[in-house]
Parts: C-alpha cells; structure tokens; sequence
C-alpha cells in the first residue's frame, strides 16, 4: 500500500503533534504516525515550565489550554536532609510566566488534537509502527510503516523524527551523536492519597540514600521520583518494599501515612536517564526534533519545554521553505536552538556531577554554595536562563490563534 503527504511527521507525541498542528495551520498537508493505540502514556514528561507558558502566551492558547485539566506549579523548593536550602519562585524571577504546569500527558496530546483536527489537511494514524526510512538518490523521500499490521510506504517532500530518544527515524538514517552521556537511573511511582498535598510546589528533596523529587499528579495522587545509580534499582527491590517505604518517609513525612499503604514494587516505573546532541539534525529529506535530537536529563523537568520550542522554529524554517525542493534552509534549526540547547545540557551535568553523582562531602559543599548563592543576582540570572530561556522566542503571526 502507498501513501502520499507533504510533510510526514513520526511520532505523535507532544513535539510531533505540535509540529503537525503549526504546520496544518499554515496550509501543508501533514501526516503524523503514531505507534501506540491512543493517547496514553505512562510516566513521560509532564511538567512544562515557564519557557512553554511564554509559548503558550504568545501563540494565544494559554486561555483553551486552560480548559484542559492539569495543575500549575508556582514555585519549587529543594531541601538536603530536611534542611531547607533555597527555592525558585516562579511568581516573583518570572512575572511574563509565573507558573510551571503538571499536566497528564494524554490530556496534553488530547489538547494539541483537539485543534488540529479541525484542519481538513491534517492527518493522525494510530497503530503505525515505523520500520525505516525510504531512500531515492541518497535522499530521504518517505518512511515504511506497519499501519494495523499492513505495510505502508509513505512518500513525502519532509520526513520528521520525533519519535524520542529511541527514534527509529534517526537510528534508520545517517545521524551521529555529537556527544552522548548515560546518567543514572530514575524510578518514579505514583502514590494515592485522600487530599490534595504538596501545595503547587515541585519539592527537591535529597538525602544520603538518593534524590527525590515530589510533585502533586491529580486531586487525589503525587508522583515521587528518585535518582539511583545505573544498575542500582535491582539491588534495591531485592531488600524488599519496607526499607525503601522507610527512606520515602524521611523525604516525604507530610505523606507517612499515604506511603505505609505501598505493599509492592508494582507502581514503580525505572527509566534510563540519558543527555545526548545528534551532531546535524537535518540531513537530505529528514529532520530530528525534541528528544529524536536534543535528549536532556530529567533533572529540572526542562525536556518537553524545549522540545515545544525546537518544534515551533522548525515549523517556521519548513513553512518558509516549502518551495524549496532541497530545504536548504533547514540546515539553520540546529544553530538557532545550539546554543539553548547546550547551555541547558551543560547545566544540568555540572548538577550532576556536583549532587547527583558526588561524594557526600562535595555534595554538601555544592548544596552550602547554593544556599549561599540562593538570592543572589547570578543565582536569579541563571534560573531565568534555566526555566524561562534567553533570548524569547518571536513567534509570526502566521502561527498564532
């Protein structure tokens, strides 16, 4: 079977979808492949901070977003051993957008869907599993699919991966890593409760046996994650359940009672963290957004936000080469975001190396600095760049609602 699109964008997660929506908006017929059945998922990224609020602002979907159900996030704290050491506060660093948001990612995707599905020239199949990249003159001219089972070839002008950080797209195609770097694992697991706790806050809690991050899920859940070493998850589920409930409680008193009722490991999710930069996103009928090209740490929740902004400049680069069979101008999305991109990875490594990774004494060092540090200019000027980004995206007209 044979499929014909202008622009076939694989994978309809956040980034893919967005890009999609930019695109349909701007009259170019968009194929979106998605492997999985709907829109579930479990334990992505789904925290977006205040550079995707900006985003929002400017495109003018901040109001229809709020419409959707999620939970904003107004500032967030980190503690060590249950000493307070400093706090982002969104409000006062980041008036332009004063607030993260936790947002399911199933009613993220359902949002972004909503308002492509009104333009007649966008498409979104489910149940399309991508297996490589059709090439003609050394040129990528589509992708082969299994759609509900069959074999579909999807000719297109522009192939897009956005598929993550395992992208078939990019693994199918000549794509290199610039750098790349395994970090440690993250397990995170879903906790009921009976009120809503944690108060709009992201809380970084770091202890002796690992680094925690809480955060509220829904009215009636949180979500706590926590940093082990790579490999580490295995020994630690061998001790059993008890042990770890224990050391939860000293992160988390305020949810001791919520936590005893854990009996298992069944809501524990591990994920492999990894930071890596593909060395040249575009490359001859084919361009990699999001994590398919700029993976980034777990640490600060910052991924998902720059892949919103890496898909809004690649739908203004594709809009504006739409005449140009070769899309020469395409070769200009890595070096606008590089430099964001980078300062980003290079931050959270130096976090890493200096509390997630370190010894106890330098980590209590790093952490003393920090305090020290915490309302200071630098320190203000850095979280901005972190959570808000520098220089503001300009969004055109073209793409706003």
């Amino acid at each position: 079977m044979n499929k014909e699109t202008e622009i076939c964008i694989v994978g309809g997660g956040p980034s893919g979808l967005f890009l999609g929506l930019l695109l349909a908006k701007n009259g170019i017929r968009v194929t979106v492949l998605e492997s999985q059945t709907s829109f579930n998922r479990k334990f992505r990224g789904e925290v977006l901070q205040p550079r995707f609020v900006r985003l929002m602002k400017e495109l003018n979907l901040e109001q229809r977003l709020e419409k959707y159900e999620h939970i904003k996030l107004f500032n967030a704290e980190i503690w060590n051993n249950k000493k307070y050491i400093t706090q982002i506060d969104y409000e006062k660093e980041m008036p332009e957008a004063p607030y993260a948001i936790k947002i399911k990612q199933s009613v993220l995707l359902t949002f972004l869907y909503d308002l492509a599905k009104d333009f007649s020239n966008f498409e979104l199949i489910f149940n399309a599993k991508v297996t490589s990249t059709i090439k003609s003159a050394n040129r990528t001219v589509g992708v082969n699919a299994l759609v509900d089972g069959q074999m579909t070839a999807i000719h297109a002008s522009l192939v897009v991966g956005a598929d993550g950080r395992m992208s078939t797209v990019r693994k199918t195609s000549d794509f290199s890593f610039k750098y790349k770097k395994e970090d440690f694992d993250l397990i995170w697991c879903k906790i009921s409760t009976n009120e809503f706790k944690l108060n709009q806050k992201l809380l970084f809690r770091l202890s002796d046996f690992s680094n925690f991050i809480g955060l509220p899920y829904s009215s009636d859940c949180v979500q706590i994650g926590f940093t082990m070493k790579k490999d580490q998850w295995n020994s630690i589920k061998s001790k059993g359940i008890e042990p770890l409930k224990l050391e939860f409680i000293k992160a988390f008193p305020e949810l001791k009672e919520d936590i005893e009722k854990i009996i298992d490991f069944k809501s524990f999710v591990s994920i492999q963290s990894e930071t890596f930069m593909v060395d040249n996103w575009h490359n001859k009928g084919c361009i990699l957004i999001g994590d398919s090209a700029h993976c980034s740490s777990p640490l600060g929740a910052i991924g998902l936000s720059l892949a919103f902004e890496t898909a809004l400049v690649a739908a203004e680069l594709i809009v504006a080469s739409k005449l140009e069979l070769n899309h020469k101008c395409l070769d200009r999305l890595q070096p606008i975001r590089n430099r964001e991109i980078r300062f980003v990875h290079f931050a959270q490594q130096l976090i890493i190396s200096m509390a997630v990774k370190s010894p106890k004494g330098v980590k209590k060092f790093s952490l003393a600095c920090m305090k020290l540090m915490g309302n200071s200019r630098i320190a203000r000027y850095l979280m901005r760049r972190f959570f808000l980004g520098s220089p503001k995206i300009t969004v055109d007209n073209a793409f706003k609602f």
